[in-house]
């Protein structure tokens, strides 16, 4: 193997490497915006109370802290792996 062929392999491998590395992150980076946009979402969620008319602001607190007791990875979901 020549070595232009060599420079021209390993030319090809590591911009083979930048894509998939380049993807790697974009998949990452997306899920970490959905899991932060629904952490916020949750945080600011308001209950409609006349749903449930015998709770009060007392009680969505303790439900909200007990979900975040399993909630262990802070996304808003309570995984599989998180029970």
């Amino acid at each position: 193997m020549t070595k232009e062929k060599e420079r021209e392999d390993n030319l090809e491998v590591l911009c083979n490497y930048d894509l998939a590395t380049k993807e790697l992150f974009e998949h990452i980076l997306k899920d970490r915006k959905e899991n932060r946009a629904a952490r916020d979402n949750f945080r600011t969620i308001k209950v409609d109370m006349t749903r449930f008319p015998k709770w009060n602001d007392t009680t969505v607190d303790r439900y909200r802290s007990t979900f975040h007791v399993f909630d262990v990875s802070a996304d808003g979901f309570v995984d599989f792996d998180e029970l």
